[in-house]
């Protein structure tokens, strides 16, 4: 699926999106949304089996668009972890094995990466009292206390495993790469 936001000559921005047999959908969005987007990310967010997206946004909530069963997508705006940054970014890697990827993203000023999907209720779902947000799933902290990570890439195995993952961290101003120890823990490297 290719999906873009865009903002027609007149009224509220649009997802289009064209499926792999190239039959092209609109769907109007939020008159609100007015910002520009920096990234939109396809990603099963709530692992339901159908695709959905996740609009970034300098210094604003993340815009995840849910696919319903009927093929449109419901908006939802979901806090960024930590809180809006002037550069959002997010990257996908399935960091805990189950075969199934999770976001990574920034939080605050810790380092890398969140396992970042919500399989018991769906970001930004409300179910059974529980508040929008993404769950946690994995910390991985850069190499400093100083470090500010601003992008993320997964090192994959043949298999498809990840191996390690590449961190961007703009404090420092060097990649790092980080792996998994012995014991299972995340263990940095240079």
């Amino acid at each position: 699926m290719l999906a873009v936001v865009v903002e027609p000559e007149s009224g509220p921005r649009e997802l289009v999106w064209r499926s792999a047999d190239g039959e092209v959908k609109r769907q109007t969005l939020n008159a609100a949304f007015k910002s520009n987007p920096s990234a939109l990310v396809a990603h099963d967010v709530d692992q339901d089996g159908r695709l959905d997206f996740v609009v970034l946004v300098p210094y604003e909530k993340i815009k995840v668009l849910r696919q319903a069963e009927n093929g449109a997508f419901e908006e939802q705006d979901v806090a960024p972890p930590g809180g809006s940054a002037d550069q959002p970014w997010v990257s996908r890697a399935d960091v805990d094995g189950d075969g199934r990827p999770e976001l990574l993203m920034a939080q605050r000023n810790f380092p890398a990466g969140r396992g970042a999907q919500d399989r018991d209720a769906g970001a930004g779902r409300r179910r059974r009292g529980r508040r929008r947000g993404f769950r946690v799933k994995e910390q991985i902290n850069g190499a400093s206390t100083r470090s500010r990570i601003v992008g993320a890439a997964p090192l994959a195995t043949e298999d498809g495993k990840v191996a390690g993952l590449f961190l961007l961290d703009a404090e420092l101003k060097r990649l790092t790469f980080t792996q998994r120890d012995e014991a299972g823990g995340v263990a940095g490297g240079a």
